[in-house]
């Protein structure tokens, strides 16, 4: 039997390292497997530099290749000798859109991420990713402090 998945939606920040450090803990303790995955925008216009027209999967690829680089980077540092396989995943889109079409790909058990607060509650990323999953859907605060799910679910309820 294939393990549960924990996807860990990496920004491509500094602080993507608190993340999938405390997300390594996390998968430990409920003995899942981690998928790192960070979704880029999605380009639809040609750039010009320096008078040459650069394609925009030109500028896809360039995109893809440092978002993978990233994850790898954090795969080697914080999950190298896991029992459980971990991936890397880099999806072009809209988050919410990209998480949700990978977890309807598979046994998720959570999705762990970098909360995103602003001034309309309603319309931030955390609010907008938990009306849109049918999972939990952990935040790491400021502080890395982990903010458990508000709506009807439980982890254990979820865990299996």
């Amino acid at each position: 039997m294939e393990p549960r998945i924990l996807v860990v939606l990496i920004d491509g920040e500094p602080d993507d390292a608190a993340l999938v450090s405390r997300a390594r803990e996390y998968a430990d303790a409920k003995d899942c497997s981690v998928t790192l995955l960070q979704v880029v925008p999605e380009v639809t216009r040609a750039r010009t530099a320096g008078g040459v027209v650069i394609l925009p999967w030109q500028i896809m690829q360039a995109m893809e290749a440092e978002a993978k680089y990233q994850l790898e980077s954090l795969r080697a540092r914080f999950l190298r000798g896991r029992a459980h396989p971990n991936t890397k995943l880099v999806r072009f889109g809209r988050v919410h859109d990209e998480v949700a079409a990978v977890i309807d790909g598979g046994d998720v058990l959570a999705v762990l991420a970098r909360s995103r607060r602003s001034f309309l509650p309603w319309l931030t990323r955390d609010a907008r990713l938990r009306r849109r999953l049918a999972v939990p859907v952990l935040f790491l605060d400021r502080d890395d402090r982990l903010i458990w799910p508000a709506r009807r679910y439980t982890l254990e309820a979820n865990s299996g």
